[in-house]
């Protein structure tokens, strides 16, 4: 105890040091700068959406430029921030959001690739397209489009209007990252923003109850060919490659891609002392518009999560033992060819494949997909962890339990076991941490965890580091938990073993 407690103070320290340093060093950047400017971006450090069509572009006409693609606009944002990049290439209408909210960063009176946004819906689902479209084209003769798109025009004063939502009919999941900010975000615990209020207008118009599915970028075409969404309504632009997957609604926004740079000349001093620049950040990340509640909700879903795949882990483990120690080669054959296919597969991809492939066309909650990809892997470690076990029990105890005439379950539970749980569990509590970080890639399939939490609220505040640290500090938490206890369990058990070696003396 005294080394956990140890270990937990200097865990506090370091990341007290790590905010202040690097506040610090945010601080007292340097503000000397080039000028950024069209003609240097060919050759320069242009950041932008990883899969979008901005992405596209810049292969074909800026060959020479050092091109990084970032999951998302609050990664690409700090990254221009943090200078690991020259140039953000995005939407106009984003990146303007951007220069309104904050200072130091301006755009080049430049234009390209005029992008069309359309919903995509499945591939063949003529008939959803078409009531999409012909509410779409009402909608622009009678001017309540360009009404919905002015409601989201000055990012100081959104005019958020409550959108009608139907109690009955048939219910259509739509897709969206939740992450794009004026098209769709988390504002007050709600999703808002103009590809929300379009799309929930025109299907409440139809008839239709809506249920929205936040996940990343990426991941929005597969979920919606493998059935898991009905609706993409998330800033996607129409290109013929797209189409070859899914198929698109007329447009119902067409917006300009620009670039967007560092502007040194319009910053002032500092803002303040960093203790009040952490008090600011805490404030922005956790307090404004009751985010603290996003990472509740994250917590509780990755806590679900992690006892889900716990308990589906262990059952998996024992019976991959059995078949590994069966007599019939049959069954042992094909516990080394999933051990060996489990072991070569990155658990991002195992994620994706049970949940746009094995259980594509099957509605289930994101835990239960969770807990069937996390419990696959962490099945494999239990079975390796009760392997070792085993083969660390000495023949003799066998043979003991024989000559001391135990029945088998009674010698098993009284003689094997015991030296069987010691032997396991110092590796199951390290599969069990292993496990627990694994699942901070539960976001990449629409499960609302607590790094995705994080990642919403990123993408409001455009904050990587308080953000990061909160997840970071409440991970530290549960995984420290997790091993007193299960410490505990293993102290516990060889004090009890310890007690009965005394009374057989």
């Amino acid at each position: 105890m005294k080394n956990q407690s140890e270990k937990t103070k200097l865990f506090a320290v370091l990341m007290v040091l790590i905010l202040l340093s690097s506040l610090f060093l945010t601080s007292c950047g340097s503000d000397e700068e080039e000028e950024y400017t069209v003609e240097k971006a060919q050759t320069g450090r242009i950041g932008c959406l990883l899969g979008s069509t901005t992405s596209l572009f810049l292969e074909s006409e800026y060959p020479d430029a050092e091109m990084l693609q970032y999951n998302n606009m609050a990664d690409t944002l700090e990254a221009l921030n943090s200078k690991k990049i020259d140039y953000f290439a995005g939407a106009e209408r984003f990146l303007r959001l951007y220069t309104q909210k904050f200072d130091g960063l301006k755009l080049l009176d430049i234009t390209f690739i005029p992008a069309d946004l359309g919903f995509a819906v499945q591939k063949g689902n003529d008939k959803l397209r078409t009531e999409i479209n012909q509410k779409l084209a009402e909608y622009k003769e009678n001017g309540k489009l360009d009404e919905i798109v002015s409601h989201w025009e000055d990012c100081n004063h959104y005019v958020i209007e409550e959108v009608p939502v139907n109690t009955t009919g048939e219910t259509l999941v739509v897709g969206t990252t939740g992450e794009m900010e004026p098209h769709n975000f988390i504002s007050d615990g709600k999703l808002v923003g103009i590809d929300v209020e379009i799309i929930g207008n025109i299907l409440y118009d139809l008839g239709y109850q809506v249920r929205y599915e936040i996940m990343a970028f990426g991941a929005t075409i597969p979920a919606l060919t493998a059935g898991k969404i009905d609706i993409i309504a998330s800033d996607l632009s129409i290109t013929e490659e797209r189409k070859k997957s899914v198929d698109f609604t007329d447009p119902y926004v067409i917006q300009n891609q620009t670039f967007m740079v560092r502007d040194t000349a319009s910053l002032e001093g500092g803002s303040g002392s960093i203790f009040t620049d952490i008090k600011e950040g805490l404030y922005d990340n956790l307090v404004k518009e009751a985010r603290y509640k996003m990472i509740l909700n994250g917590l509780g879903m990755t806590v679900a999560l992690t006892l889900a795949t716990a308990l589906f882990g262990t059952l998996l483990g024992i019976i991959l033992c059995m078949m590994n120690r069966s007599r019939f080669k049959v069954l042992r054959g094909i516990k080394n060819v999933y051990s060996a296919i489990i072991e070569g597969i990155p658990m991002v991809v195992i994620l994706m494949i049970v949940c746009y492939v094995i259980l594509g066309k099957v509605d289930v909650s994101g835990v239960i997909i969770g807990m069937i990809a996390f419990g696959l892997v962490f099945g494999n470690d239990v079975c390796g962890a009760i392997e070792n076990g085993l083969n660390n029990v000495d023949s003799g105890q066998y043979e003991a339990v024989s000559a001391l005439g135990f029945p088998g379950a009674l010698g098993f539970r009284t003689i094997i076991l015991p030296q069987l749980l010691r032997n396991i569990l110092p590796i199951y509590r390290a599969s069990f941490t292993s496990m627990i970080k694994a699942t901070a890639i539960a976001g990449y399939v629409a499960i609302q965890d607590l790094t995705k939490a994080g990642d919403i609220i990123r993408s409001r505040t455009f904050d990587a580091f308080i953000p990061l640290l909160i997840v970071a500090a409440i991970y530290f938490i549960i995984i420290w938990i997790v091993t007193l206890s299960l410490r505990w369990v293993e102290k516990s058990g060889e004090r009890k073993r310890r007690n009965r070696e005394v009374k057989l003396d």
